[in-house]
């Protein structure tokens, strides 16, 4: 089998991506943890050669003057937010340092603050100090934020020196630290100072599902009963944990009579237990806390607030801050420090309720997709987003069920899958082809889910057989593919799929795995694999292209047997067109008829001055007309034919 050298893939691969939006390698490159996709944006920041071997060692030999810098920031970026091996940190922080000296306060916002992140990770505060005096874009309350987390780093165990810019950063002036909590940490010591009490308003419900809990539940609880909105009920669920969590439980459930204590009797997800809770709920609003989160005792008063001022807002979603249980910030630029929560959306609850039901009941992801399914459903301007107030603290800790399967512009294969599928759902229901509702225990899915969000441990550590292609498209040579791994799973092997694209096949508008390929696999019980974590005996890729992207990005690929199918024909996608250079249908109509009645004018004209009789006249014209509508007519079909080439 013959395969191309990696420099050789890259050099052919790069008038393609070399052609397409900015931004556009970069994605690709986040969304496939890829190592091709790194090497590309080094030959587009640096097009006059580089040192060999990598994708981050021509940086210093590189003069200034010849670097590509939109690309050189990308690349940069990548290696801040998505560090694959040693040293990418190091070389990201080195880049973003000369970019700063050729570009100074031009240097993309995205790209000045993951640079005073990465600062901040580094504990240097005399590169932070220099940065402020340059970096004009960077939002105020990053600063507070690096100051925040560089102080703690100097000296944690001095809380006194560093939580004040801790609640600068959060904006938290109600908030103290109290002598103890129900956990021996400071997360559970956070308390109000001074937080006035409302007691007129409708009912919320909180929604907290949890499954054999600690002591970091009564911490989660006790933010809820905390709260200046006063007419609130926390339905907590328990899936299933077994006698032996009981104390902690009743415990919880005893602390205030707003508390309701709901039991399932067998484990079924979070989801399943969050759906019960919403079916019981008794107020105007729903919305939810994680069992290890925190709460400020302002969150249901400050993300109710736009709801009760706006009666065609259906829902609002509040920020978080990603916090350790002892206040160590997510300051890296790898995790998201802040971020806008799914499990804690505020909604309607009668409406809601109504017309888009409850969760999809997969093992995770599912509060993604319910989000997105009432954006979907009921417009995007009934959705109201606190922007820049963050309301609750989500705790970061090992072991939490998206551990390792969410990065900065990455998700695990079955993920990707599970939000290919939905995405082509929501865009059905938003074409009126199909109903948002999902019921509490829906007998059949609206659309596909792989199989490792349908059940725990459904992800197989070594696989007997995996098919690789670009399952953006199907053809007759993809679904024979499909149909090999469908007969080789009925025989009882184990068969993963992994949708792969080569990079000279790039598309900035094309992502998604078709549905057919999404409902096949579902139907087959194929899995999507990820060949980061699993072993893999026989690999089948599409194509040589495929091969060399795989063998380069998963290292784990060169222990396998490989086959290329050399019957399956990619498609060729066109190159990259400029914005506008394409005639519109509308455009070309308008044009047609212009030139119709410039021709019909001019004929009654010539006919007129030629002398001719009224009648005979408006023979002329008729003439004319047919002779400019047959001559429109010809110009439509000619120029439809080049505008369709």
């Amino acid at each position: 089998m013959t395969t191309l050298p990696s420099d050789e893939y890259v050099a052919a691969a790069l008038p393609r991506v070399a052609g397409l939006p900015s931004g556009t390698v970069l994605d690709s490159a986040l969304r496939l943890r890829s190592r091709t996709g790194r090497r590309l944006l080094a030959a587009l920041a640096c097009p006059e050669g580089r040192t060999e071997g990598g994708y981050t060692g021509f940086d210093e030999r590189a003069k200034s003057s010849k670097l590509h810098l939109p690309a050189y920031c990308d690349l940069a970026y990548a290696l801040a937010v998505q560090p694959l091996d040693d040293g990418d940190h190091e070389a990201a922080l080195a880049m973003y340092g000369r970019a700063k000296r050729v570009l100074g306060e031009s240097v993309p916002e995205r790209d000045q603050i993951a640079h005073v992140r990465l600062a901040a990770h580094y504990g240097d505060r005399a590169l932070l100090e220099s940065l402020r005096k340059v970096y004009a874009r960077v939002p105020e309350s990053w600063w507070h934020a690096a100051e925040y987390a560089v102080r703690r780093a100097e000296a944690p165990e001095a809380v006194g020196d560093w939580l004040p810019a801790f609640l600068e950063f959060a904006e938290w002036g109600d908030i103290a630290l109290a002598e103890t909590g129900p956990e021996a940490n400071l997360l559970a010591r956070l308390a109000p100072s001074k937080v006035k009490p409302v007691e007129d308003g409708p009912l919320i419900s909180v929604v907290m599902t949890c499954y054999r809990p600690g002591s970091e539940l009564l911490t989660a609880v006790r933010s809820v009963l905390a709260q200046s909105w006063q007419r609130l009920e926390l339905l907590l669920v328990d899936d299933a944990s077994g006698p032996e969590f009981d104390a902690i439980l009743i415990e919880a459930a005893a602390l205030d009579e707003r508390v309701r204590l709901l039991r399932q009797r067998a484990n079924g997800g979070t989801y399943r237990a969050r759906n019960r809770a919403i079916g019981i709920a008794e107020g105007a609003f729903v919305t939810g806390l994680d069992s290890d989160d925190w709460a400020h005792p302002r969150w249901l008063e400050r993300q109710v607030a736009p709801l009760l001022e706006d009666e065609n807002l259906i829902m609002t979603v509040a920020e978080g801050i990603r916090c350790s249980e002892d206040l160590e910030p997510a300051i890296s630029p790898v995790l998201r420090l802040t971020e806008t929560r799914s499990t804690s959306i505020m909604f309607r609850a009668e409406e809601v309720r109504e017309r888009v039901g409850f969760y999809d009941t997969v093992v995770k992801s599912g509060d993604t997709e319910y989000k997105l399914r009432i954006q979907r459903t009921f417009g995007k301007e009934r959705v109201h987003t606190l922007e820049g107030v963050r309301l609750t603290i989500v705790r970061q800790r090992p072991g939490s069920l998206s551990e390792g399967d969410v990065s900065a512009g990455w998700v695990t294969p079955a993920r990707f899958a599970y939000s290919c599928a939905f995405k082509h759902w929501h865009r059905r229901i938003q074409q009126g082809r199909s109903q948002p509702f999902v019921a509490a225990s829906a007998p059949e899915r609206p659309f596909p889910a792989p199989m490792q969000l349908l059940a725990w441990d459904a992800t197989p550590e070594r696989f007997d057989l995996v098919v690789v292609a670009d399952w953006r498209r199907t053809d007759t040579a993809r679904r024979e593919l499909l149909e090999r791994a469908a007969a080789a799973a009925a025989d009882g092997a184990t068969v993963g799929l992994v949708h792969y694209v080569a990079w000279e096949r790039l598309d900035a508008e094309l992502t998604s795995i078709t549905p057919q390929v999404l409902s096949f696999a579902a139907e087959h019980g194929l899995v999507f694999a990820d060949l980061e974590r699993s072993s893999v005996d026989t690999l089948v890729a599409a194509d040589d292209a495929l091969l060399v992207g795989l063998r380069e990005d998963y290292p784990a690929v060169g222990d396998a047997e490989v086959e290329v199918d050399r019957e399956v024909k990619t498609p060729a996608v066109p190159a990259p067109v400029r914005r506008g250079t394409r005639m519109k249908v509308k455009d070309l109509f308008l044009g047609v008829v212009a030139s119709c009645v410039l021709v019909l004018v001019l004929v009654a004209v010539l006919a007129l001055v030629s002398g001719y009789a009224p009648a005979a006249a408006l023979s002329v014209v008729s003439t004319g007309l047919a002779a400019a509508s047959a001559i429109g007519a010809l110009l439509v079909v000619l120029v439809t034919g080049r505008v369709r080439r």
